[in-house]
């Protein structure tokens, strides 16, 4: 665990605006909370973007523990702040209650290097606790640091997931984002801050784009043309259809998630579910190879021959990055 005093501008609060100068201070989550996104994930990608050829490092610094992973890819990459899908409602708040004379504590799983980043970016951080090489600094850890700081009970806590509930159970204030309440082992629920978080469901079917489909109807050509209406072409075409929408799709979470941090500096890409931050990359990341190898899948199960023209059809999932 350490701690930053991150230099920011003084923020005076105004003067319709009551002091908060004696409250406790309020500690904010990063991952999921303060940003809509994981640094982990965000790291994660950008090393993979700028340095595929280093993967092979990424199974023994797993081997060094969360903690250490963390901190071996913080010293390869780190996210620019301004490109990350910020709660904007909650940062206006936070930045409202500091303006006021409250202390703002942004206390995170994420690697220190990161997370100091972004307080110098926000500029309405006074401190940051963060993981270093040692402790990943979250859930009971995190409970036990913020407690010696600051005593129990001597601290509001701001989070967004179950693994945050040890941390809620000894803040004097439990808040959460999102639209579900987390009820506490004394009794307590969390109320509700920030911005409204959308369903992840909605968010995939956009993703992958299925309006682009209307491109693979084109498999139906030959059987019209060939005038075999039957239902065995019929089959057939609808099949190849399906395998041929699944791999666009494969290839458009593959293609946004690496893209999320250019589309965020878009006027229109900005608004893509996984540049906004309403579709997680792990999710993405675990759909996109799951599409694929699904639609490798099919083709070999109704029909063997198809399987060898799954090289045709990887490269044609590149050539969709361009859409």
């Amino acid at each position: 665990m350490t701690e930053q005093n991150a230099s920011s501008p003084s923020l005076e609060p105004t003067a319709h605006a009551p002091s908060r100068a004696g409250e406790p201070p309020l500690v904010v989550d990063l991952d999921g909370t303060l940003i809509y996104s994981d640094m982990l994930w965000e790291s994660l990608m950008l090393f993979l973007r700028l340095h595929f050829l280093q993967a092979w490092r990424l199974p023994f610094w797993l081997l060094r523990g969360k903690a250490g992973f963390k901190h071996a890819l913080a010293e390869w990459v780190q996210p620019d702040p301004a490109t990350l899908p910020y709660d904007r409602v909650l940062v206006q708040e936070i930045a409202a209650q500091r303006r006021a004379g409250r202390v703002i504590v942004l206390a995170t799983g994420s690697q220190r290097l990161l997370a100091e980043r972004i307080a110098l970016h926000l500029q309405t951080i006074d401190h940051v606790y963060a993981t270093d090489s040692d402790v990943n600094f979250t859930s009971a850890n995190k409970a036990s640091g913020l407690v010696q700081r600051y005593g129990n009970g001597g601290f509001d806590y701001i989070g967004n997931a179950r693994v945050d509930i040890p941390v809620w159970h000894v803040a004097r204030g439990a808040y959460s984002v999102g639209s579900r309440p987390f009820r506490l082992p004394d009794g307590r629920a969390t109320e509700r801050i920030g911005d409204e978080r959308r369903p992840m469901l909605p968010a995939l079917v956009k993703a992958m784009r299925p309006r682009q489909w209307l491109k693979n109807l084109l498999v139906f050509v030959p059987m019209l043309a060939g005038h075999a209406l039957d239902a065995s072409h019929l089959l057939q075409s609808l099949l190849a259809f399906l395998v041929f929408s699944m791999c666009a799709s494969s290839a458009y979470l593959l293609n946004d998630a690496l893209d999320a941090p250019d589309d965020r500096l878009h006027p229109t890409k900005c608004r893509r579910p996984i540049a906004a931050g309403h579709l997680p990359l792990s999710l993405a990341l675990f759909a996109s190879p799951l599409l694929a190898f699904g639609a490798l899948a099919l083709c070999l199960v109704f029909n063997p021959l198809l399987g060898g023209c799954w090289p045709s059809i990887s490269s044609a999932r590149w050539r969709t990055r361009s859409a």
